[in-house]
C-alpha cells in the first residue's frame, strides 16, 4: 500500500508528464524545464515519491523522440 505522501508526490510527477505532452505550450515549456534543467525541486519531489529522477527523464525523452 502506498502512503498518502508518496502518492501525492507521485501525482506531481505524473502531472508534469501530462503537462509535458499536453496542448498548452506554456505548460509544456514549464514541465520541460522542470524535468530536464536540474531544478532542485524536481529531485526533491522524485525523492519524496521514491522515483528515480533519471528514469522519469529517460521515459520523457523517449516519448519526445518517438512520439
Amino acid at each position: 500500500m502506498i502512503c498518502p505522501e508518496r502518492g501525492l508526490w507521485s501525482a506531481v510527477i505524473l502531472r508534469a508528464m501530462e503537462d509535458l505532452f499536453g496542448r498548452s505550450y506554456e505548460n509544456q515549456r514549464h514541465a520541460f524545464v522542470w524535468i530536464f534543467y536540474n531544478d532542485p525541486d524536481y529531485f526533491k519531489v522524485c525523492d519524496y515519491a521514491r522515483i528515480d529522477p533519471m528514469a522519469v527523464r529517460k521515459k520523457a525523452f523517449y516519448k519526445i523522440i518517438n512520439g
